[in-house]
Order: C-alpha cells, then sequence, then structure tokens
C-alpha cells in the first residue's frame, strides 16, 4: 500500500467518524501524491455531497460509473449531456439499491417536463408504483443485470443516462431540491385495506419500525442494531408498532415479546410486495427507522419520517442537525453523538414519540 492509499484509507475512518474536515484534508494530501487515484477521489465526492457541495460532489460522483463492481450496461444510444431534449426519447436505466432508485426518482418529474418522451427501467419490485406515479413515462421493471437488448422493441431512444446521474443535472444546488409533499404514489385502494387493519389494532399512533441495513453489503453495521436497543420505545403507550424490517426477523420480535412483553406486529407478505409496503407505510401516522429503502419509501411517499443515523452516516443524510434531509422534507435525522451509540439516539427518540403522542 503507498502513501496515497493510506491517506484514502485514513480519509474514509475519519469519515466514518463524523469528521469531514479532516477526511477532506487526508484525500487532498493522498490527491496531492496521486492525482488520478480514482477511489480516492471518489470517497472525496461522497464527502463532499456529505456537506451539500453538489457541484463537486456530484461530478465526483460519476466515478461510480468506471469501479469494478458497477454493472456495465452496454447500450448503443449515446450518454445524454444534458442538451436539448425537445422532441427526443430519453432512456433512465436503473443503477445501484431499492432505496437509490427510489431517492434518485425524485430527479424524473424534472427530467419527464424536459423529453418528448422518457422511458425507465427501474427493479421490477418497484415498477407498478413508478407506473403509477410517472404515467407519462413508459416504465420498464427488470434488473441491472439483463441484457440491453431486451429493450430492442421500445421506440427508437435518442439517449440514455443511469438515474444515479439526474442530480448532475437537476440537484446541483441546495435550493434545488423541491419541498415536495411525496412524488411516489401507493395503491389507494390496498392503503384502504392497511388503515381499516391497523384502525383495529386499538387506537393511538400507528408507528412503523426497521432497526437493520439491507442485505447489500454498505455499511451494514453502521446503519443496523439489535431490536431490543428499540425496547424503550415499545414502552410507550398510546401506540402500536409494526415492523418495517425486510428480511427474517421473527425470532428477533418473538424475544422481544418474551423478554420484555412488547407487541411488535408484523406482517411479512406486506414485506415482501413493494407495492404493498408503501400502501402500509401511507396507511401508518410515523416511520421510525435505521438507514434503509424503508427511509426512502417513506420519504418519497410524503410520510413523517424519524431516521435514526450513524454518527458518519451515508453522503444522502447530511452531517448536523436533527433537521429535514433536502431529499424529503418530511424526514427528520436523529444522529449519534459517538460511535455505534444507539442507546442516546433511541432515549430522544421515545422523547419525541411522547410528545408527539400528546399532541395527538
Amino acid at each position: 500500500m503507498n502513501h496515497a492509499e493510506l491517506h484514502g484509507n485514513h480519509g474514509i475512518a475519519l469519515q466514518d467518524l463524523g469528521r469531514i474536515d479532516e477526511a477532506l484534508a487526508s484525500y487532498d494530501k493522498a490527491l496531492q501524491l496521486e492525482p488520478e487515484n480514482r477511489a480516492v477521489r471518489f470517497h472525496r465526492s461522497l464527502a463532499k455531497l456529505l456537506v451539500h457541495d453538489f457541484e463537486e460532489g456530484w461530478t465526483g460522483y460519476e466515478l461510480r460509473l468506471l469501479g469494478e463492481e458497477y454493472p456495465r450496461r452496454n447500450f448503443r444510444f449515446p450518454r445524454w449531456d444534458g442538451t436539448d431534449l425537445s422532441g427526443k426519447t430519453i432512456l433512465v436505466y436503473a443503477e445501484q439499491g431499492l432505496g437509490d432508485e427510489i431517492m434518485f426518482a425524485s430527479c424524473l418529474p424534472d427530467l419527464i417536463a424536459r423529453s418528448g418522451h422518457c422511458v425507465i427501467e427501474c427493479h421490477e419490485r418497484l415498477a407498478p408504483m413508478f407506473r403509477r406515479s410517472f404515467p407519462t413515462a413508459a416504465v420498464h421493471g427488470g434488473s441491472q443485470h439483463d441484457e440491453p437488448g431486451r429493450l430492442s422493441h421500445l421506440p427508437p431512444i435518442d439517449c440514455c443516462i443511469p438515474v444515479g446521474s439526474l442530480p448532475l443535472h437537476f440537484r446541483r444546488r441546495l435550493e434545488d431540491f423541491p419541498q415536495h409533499a411525496g412524488y411516489l404514489k401507493a395503491d389507494e385502494a390496498r392503503v384502504s385495506y392497511w388503515r381499516r387493519s391497523l384502525a383495529a389494532l386499538g387506537p393511538g399512533l400507528k408507528i412503523g419500525i426497521s432497526w437493520r441495513g439491507g442485505t447489500r453489503q454498505t455499511r451494514q453495521s453502521y446503519r443496523s442494531m439489535p431490536l431490543e436497543t428499540l425496547a424503550p420505545l415499545f414502552e410507550v403507550p398510546g401506540a402500536h408498532f409494526v415492523s418495517l424490517q425486510y428480511g427474517e426477523c421473527r425470532d428477533e420480535i418473538a424475544r422481544l415479546g418474551s423478554v420484555h412483553g412488547s407487541i411488535l406486529h408484523h406482517f411479512p407478505a406486506a414485506i415482501a410486495d413493494y407495492d404493498e409496503t408503501a400502501a402500509l407505510l401511507e396507511a401508518l401516522d410515523l416511520v421510525i427507522s435505521v438507514c434503509t429503502a424503508a427511509v426512502h419509501l417513506g420519504g418519497a411517499l410524503g410520510r413523517p419520517v424519524w431516521v435514526m443515523a450513524p454518527l458518519g452516516p451515508e453522503w444522502r443524510y447530511g452531517t448536523t442537525g436533527e433537521g429535514t434531509m433536502p431529499w424529503y422534507p418530511t424526514c427528520r435525522v436523529f444522529r449519534q453523538t459517538a460511535p455505534f451509540a444507539w442507546d442516546e439516539v433511541v432515549l430522544r427518540v421515545r422523547n419525541e414519540l411522547i410528545a408527539c403522542r400528546d399532541e395527538n
């Protein structure tokens, strides 16, 4: 490992500790020694996005496309460079995880308004909701690893862009982020069903809970906690809690009940079907979650979301205050003050939950 890599790794460690200014200084030292180091430049861009330096951050974020782990799509269409799209058809194609696709989809209304026609490729689990939310676009569900040829039946496409590159054109300043009330739409009939089902639990707030990061190895240890760490929340009277946790969690929920006497309702079928998850979230009063796709889905639906974020969060969560995220005006961030110190975060959330219950 050379000196540039050492400074780069030091920067990553500092960033994980929330020491962003020091991390940027370490990245800069690395780039003085090795100006074209792609990994360092990319991590530096994430730090820039974290402090809302979007102009520089999005430019560096394009380096993700060169990473070995990035799927090679090999579309024959030219990459859109921001030029006029009047009368033209553009393909937006999927990348990264479900939460990323949902977050970047906030830029789709901007793109649709500028283009003659927009073709959206998204994860198949998101396709029904995207069709409902963007009715003038042609939405095709699939996989990031599908062959480009499967889109050959579409009308002629003039250009294309990965969905994660849309902010480079539409979110270059903090002021560019819209104060939206939600840009995704749940199935109204299923929302009505879940409102009836939740009402049957009894009076009080209906709150969704997620405590563990997704299956992808993206800083999972930083955005997960044992379910029992949330036990103080379940002790708050006047509230009913519903699991939004993806993946196997029945043993954890059973232990929560046997050890703490807490009830956490779980509807596995609603979590397996993402369109059903959206309807459930729409029917809830509040979502409380670590940094998972549930945050993005709730925020994109315009629902109140409280995010429990690590000391050194991912770039989308910002670094300061317990205010909202630029991406989601209805999200509020509760931050760690020390690495992996979830107990004090849960206590703050509990106090706010009691205040919220009393207001209602």
